[in-house]
């Protein structure tokens, strides 16, 4: 069961809020980063809230991949997966 909280639903109304508030304004001013910046405390309350050792994990986990992610946006790095997986072909959609 999720850790109890006295505001737990102000706390989630915040985050939807922020988080839809990113998506719109990412989408207005074509940023993908302004997008993950306003999606932290959603993935950050879900780390707080969430319970069981393998959820847990996989919270934290998905919180690193997406710090990691906004480290290479903001620092502009590209690196190209199918010469790093030594494929021949690759597809874009």
């Amino acid at each position: 069961m999720a850790k109890p909280t006295t505001y737990a639903t102000l706390f989630c109304v915040i985050a939807s809020v922020c988080a839809i508030l990113g998506i719109f304004l990412g989408w207005k001013f074509d940023s993908v980063l302004l997008i993950m910046l306003f999606l932290i405390p959603t993935i950050v309350y879900e780390v707080y809230r969430t319970e069981g050792k393998s959820t847990k994990y996989a919270s934290w986990g998905l919180l690193i991949i997406f710090v990691a992610e906004i480290i290479l946006l903001i620092g502009n790095i590209h690196f190209d997966l199918s010469q790093f997986f030594q494929a021949d072909t690759k597809y874009m959609q």
